[in-house]
Order: C-alpha cells, then structure tokens, then sequence
C-alpha cells in the first residue's frame, strides 16, 4: 500500500513539474472572443518572456504572407495598413517582445515584471499562471487589473499556419 502511494505521489508531483507556461499561445479578443495573435512565452535567464509570433486579421486569417524564399512571414502590410487609417506610426507587432521580466512566485505563479498593450503603447505590470490547460495572463495597475485566457496553441498549429 505504501508502494502504490509512494508511486501516486511521484506521478503527481511529476504531472506538476511538467506543467509549464512557456510554449504558444493564442490570445483572444475579450469583446468578441476571436483569436487576436499567437505569442511565444519563452524563459531566458529565470526571467520568463513573450513575443508577438503572429496577428490575426479582421476575418480570422492568420497576418502571415510568404517570404521571397518561401517561409512565411509576418505581414507588414498590417503595420502599413494601420499606419495609412491613423496617419501614426504603428509598432511591428511580429516579434515584439510584448512580455517581460516575470519572475517565479509561489503557487506557480509569475510575477514581477511587465505587459505592453502594443495598440494602446501602455505596459503594466504581470502576473501570469496556470489554470488547468489555459494561461491566465493579469494586466494591473496598482490593486486594479484584468485577466485575460490564452489558449494553448501547439507546434503542429502553428507548422500549420507558418508551412502550409
């Protein structure tokens, strides 16, 4: 009896280390519950950080266009459109860093560093954690914050998107 314990608690200890927020994920819009992009959530350092892989279009479609060699890319017509709506220069989001310095916290969480809005040029501060397969992802100023849910998005997803 002291082996088939001994043996569940190694398996759920090992459940919870596995568990990671890096990887990719799909944000969503929270008004209308669409994909807005896919970041990337990579550690570098003990600091954990996210990237802008890609944007999502109006109509759902992935802002990627192919590369004179054949990959694909982000779409800069996106930042050009945008540029030509407002008349203000609008950030690369591709690549942009949009995630940075979170440090681990207790109970899984990650806190200490920073969130930019890239559409609204604002950082605030970051807390990020695990709820069962989603990552819950916290913008705050002082006691006040809102959270949004990224969904996981996987390898073979994004191969799909990028390598079609």
């Amino acid at each position: 009896m002291k082996k088939l314990i001994l043996t569940f608690a190694v398996v759920c200890l090992a459940a919870l280390a596995e568990a990671s927020v890096t990887g990719y994920w799909q944000t969503i819009d929270d008004e209308t519950g669409a994909p807005k992009s896919v970041v990337r959530v990579y550690e570098e350092g003990g600091l954990i950080f996210g990237a802008i892989v890609f944007t999502y279009n109006p109509e759902g479609a992935p802002n990627v266009v192919a590369a004179p060699n054949g990959a694909m890319q982000c779409n800069e017509a996106v930042k050009a459109d945008a540029m030509a709506q407002t008349g203000q220069q609008a950030p690369a989001y591709c690549g942009l860093v949009i995630i940075k310095d979170l440090k681990p916290a207790k109970g899984g969480r990650y806190d200490g560093g920073t969130i930019t809005d890239p559409k609204k040029n604002k950082i605030y501060k970051a807390e990020m954690w695990l709820e069962g397969a989603e990552l819950i992802v916290r913008g705050k100023i002082a006691f006040l914050g809102r959270n949004q849910t990224w969904k996981p998005f996987t390898q073979a997803q994004l191969d799909a998107v990028l390598n079609p």
